[in-house]
């Protein structure tokens, strides 16, 4: 992926480890949109790693943060 990517990421902890993405977040990701109910982990992790962390509480809202945040040639993501 060469352009930027808005992720989405969230829902209920499985016990991910989000150290395998971190270098691929801290490259591409200038927004990482929360969604979900466990959020303040990927807050937590990510915090000072990506430009800006948006949480959400569903995947309506989560959409419409990534659209906001996202310029045109980036790639919104869900994961």
């Amino acid at each position: 992926m060469t352009n930027r990517v808005i992720l989405i990421l969230g829902g209920v902890d499985k016990g991910n480890d989000y150290s395998q993405i971190e270098a691929l977040v801290k490259s591409k990701v200038p927004t990482l949109v929360c969604m979900g109910k466990d959020n303040h982990k990927l807050v937590e992790f990510f915090a000072g790693k990506v430009g800006q962390i948006v949480e959400t509480d569903s995947m309506e809202a989560a959409v419409r943060e990534s659209f906001k945040h996202a310029k045109l040639g980036d790639t919104v993501l869900l994961s």
